[in-house]
C-alpha cells in the first residue's frame, strides 16, 4: 500500500466502514432486530468518511482556471463512478429481480427519471427523488467536492475560506435539501481545514508505535471501505441466505457472519477495487487468499467446536 498514506487516515476509514456494517447488522441477520446505539453509529461512521474525503483535497488549493478545475472534478467522477454504477446494477439484480431481500431502495420499481438522477448522484440533492438508504452518500460527497471547487477558487487565505463555507451554508437554506446534507457539511469544511493545517499528524508520535502488521491490516480494510460501502447490501444478503439454507442462526450464525462471511466481503471487495483501479496484483491475491484459507478453517473449527 501507499507508504505515504496517513495511517489517521486509514484507522478513521475502517471506523467508518465498521460502524455502517454494525448498524446494518439488523439487515443481513434476522436474529437481531436492533443494535445498541445505533443512532450514534451512524452519525459518526459516516462522519469519518466526509472527514477523510475532504481531508484528502489539502494538495487541491489552486482552481484558478477551468482545465484544473475540469482535472479535479474528472478525477473525482473516474473514483466514484464506475463503482458506483456497478453496486446499483447489483443491487437491482439481487434485490429486484433475484429478490434476496426486501428492496429497501426501491430501484426495481422507479421511474426512467429517477434512475437518471439516482445513475448521476443527484438523487440526494432534492426531496423529490427516492431515497437510496446504502447508497446516499455517494450523492452527497459529489455535491461537496463541487462545494469545495467554489470555496477554493475564490479564496486566498484561511478566512476566505471559512468565510466562502459559511456564505454556501447559508445559501443552501434558500433550498431544501434532505437534512442530511446540512448535518454533514460542516463535518466536510471541518476536515478541509484539518487538512490544510495537517491536523492528523499531530497524532504520529502515538500512531507510529502501532505495529506495522496492525497499520496493514487498517491500510487494506481502509482501501476496501469504498467497495465495502457499496457492495455490502448486495453481498451480506446473499451470504446471510446462503446461511439460512445451511441452518446457521443464533449465535453461531452471527458468529459465522462476523469472522467468516464479513472477512469474505472485505476480500472480494479489495479485488473489486483493485480491478476498479487497474492494479490487481495476483501474487499478493495469492498471499491473501492462503492465508485467508488458514484463518477460515480455524473459524470452521471454532464454529464447530461452538456446537458441540
Amino acid at each position: 500500500m501507499n507508504s505515504n498514506k496517513l495511517v489517521e487516515i486509514d484507522i478513521l476509514k475502517s471506523v467508518g466502514i465498521f460502524f455502517v456494517i454494525y448498524v446494518h447488522l439488523p439487515v443481513f441477520f434476522s436474529d437481531i432486530q436492533t443494535v445498541p446505539y445505533a443512532q450514534s453509529a451512524i452519525p459518526l461512521g459516516l462522519s469519518c468518511f466526509f472527514f477523510t474525503s475532504s481531508y484528502t483535497l489539502s494538495k487541491y488549493n489552486n482552481f484558478s482556471d477551468d482545465n484544473k478545475i475540469e482535472t479535479f472534478l474528472i478525477k473525482r467522477a473516474k473514483r466514484i463512478y464506475p463503482l458506483y454504477w456497478t453496486a446499483i446494477i447489483s443491487y437491482i439484480i439481487i434485490f429486484g429481480f433475484l429478490k434476496i431481500k426486501a428492496d429497501t431502495n426501491n430501484l426495481s420499481t422507479i421511474g426512467i427519471t429517477d434512475y437518471i438522477a439516482i445513475m448521476m448522484g443527484a438523487h440526494e440533492l432534492s426531496l423529490d427523488f427516492p431515497p437510496v438508504p446504502y447508497l446516499w452518500y455517494i450523492g452527497a460527497i459529489l455535491f461537496f467536492y463541487v462545494l469545495y471547487v467554489l470555496i477554493i477558487k475564490y479564496a486566498n487565505s484561511e478566512f476566505d475560506i471559512l468565510r466562502n463555507s459559511l456564505l454556501i451554508f447559508l445559501s443552501m437554506h434558500l433550498i431544501s435539501f434532505p437534512s442530511s446534507i446540512y448535518m454533514y457539511y460542516p463535518v466536510f469544511i471541518a476536515g478541509i481545514f484539518a487538512g490544510r493545517a495537517r491536523a492528523l499528524s499531530k497524532f504520529n508520535p502515538y500512531t507510529s508505535k502501532i505495529p506495522t502488521e496492525v497499520t496493514n491490516v487498517f491500510s487494506y480494510i481502509a482501501y476496501s471501505s469504498y467497495a465495502v460501502y457499496l457492495f455490502h447490501g448486495p453481498i451480506l444478503s446473499i451470504m446471510e441466505t446462503i446461511n439460512s439454507y445451511f441452518g446457521l442462526s443464533g449465535y453461531i450464525g452471527l458468529l459465522y457472519l462476523l469472522c467468516v462471511d464479513v472477512p469474505i466481503m472485505f476480500l472480494g471487495c479489495y479485488c473489486i477495487q483493485q480491478v476498479a483501479d487497474g492494479k490487481l496484483d495476483i501474487k499478493n491475491l495469492n498471499s491473501w487468499k492462503f492465508g485467508y484459507v488458514e484463518y477460515l478453517s480455524k473459524s470452521l473449527s471454532i464454529s464447530e467446536i461452538w456446537k458441540k
